[in-house]
């Protein structure tokens, strides 16, 4: 995309970077990165919004259970970061893992996993994510007002467990896998920690659904806590407004797409949504 803002090198292996290629920034995911992974036995952060059999309106929660499954089969360390709604629709008896204090907004969540799949980390803040109504919308069919918020939570949530910074996982990662507009500051969050020195791991950000854009007011910025400095139409501005997505898509390493044909016609003005 034109205007890609400078962003500092990556923190992973040397053999991952020469493997992408700088003249197809969007593509369909292929078995480069399969291959790459393997070769290293890299740790992936897979961050959604719903995920198959706990949540699901749409596609993406499938994709959500069976390519993360598909991953870890080729003995690949891989954990999965998802919301944690009400009603619980799983059937597994859950554990504690962590308890993470969030930077900038102070709020505390704890990280939960399925005893027989602790790979899985569920983000349970009840305030935001175990209401009455869907991962989006209240009883109604209504966006709920704070998704900015509630999204952008996950989002931080993310950035901490990919940096190292949850003692209690001891883990980090070297390769983040966001996913749609909900996990769209992921990118500009590593980016941020990155202007100011710190070593970040690569994000590849995969679009479901371009229709979706997580477009929020202005305000946005101070509700979330972010600078103001990047609100321009070559960052996260977009018509005015502040969208989660097309922030990803700047400030993202790799963009992916759910197939060969979705990446070619989001490329052309009929379903490119503006973007």
């Amino acid at each position: 995309m034109r205007g890609m803002p400078p962003v500092s090198p990556a923190r992973v292996p040397s053999s991952v970077r020469a493997g992408a290629d700088p003249q197809r920034p969007l593509c369909y995911i292929d078995n480069t990165l399969a291959h790459a992974v393997t070769a290293n036995m890299l740790r992936i952060l897979f961050a959604l919004s719903e995920m198959v059999p706990y949540s699901k309106t749409g596609g993406l929660a499938d994709v959500g259970s069976a390519l993360p499954a598909a991953i870890a089969g080729l003995g690949v360390d891989i954990r999965v970061l998802v919301p944690f709604y009400h009603p619980f629709t799983g059937s597994d008896r859950l554990q504690w893992r962590a308890r993470v204090t969030v930077p900038f907004t102070g709020e505390t969540i704890e990280l939960w996993s399925p005893e027989e799949q602790p790979g899985i980390l569920f983000l349970r803040y009840p305030p935001y994510y175990e209401r009455l109504g869907g991962p989006y919308q209240d009883p109604s069919g209504v966006d709920w007002p704070d998704n900015d918020q509630r999204f952008a939570l996950l989002s931080r949530v993310a950035v901490e467990i990919a940096q190292g910074r949850v003692p209690a996982l001891n883990w980090q990662a070297d390769i983040v896998h966001a996913n749609d507009w909900q996990t769209g500051l992921i990118p500009y969050l590593l980016y941020l920690e990155a202007r100011v020195g710190a070593q970040r791991p690569p994000v590849l950000f995969t679009i479901h659904n371009l229709a979706y854009q997580g477009r929020f007011d202005p305000g946005a910025l101070q509700r979330l806590h972010l600078p103001p400095d990047g609100f321009h139409w070559q960052g996260t501005e977009f018509y005015g407004t502040f969208s989660f997505m097309k922030t990803a898509l700047i400030y993202s390493d790799r963009l992916g797409t759910v197939s060969p044909t979705y990446a070619r016609e989001i490329q052309e003005p009929e379903l490119g949504m503006g973007l």
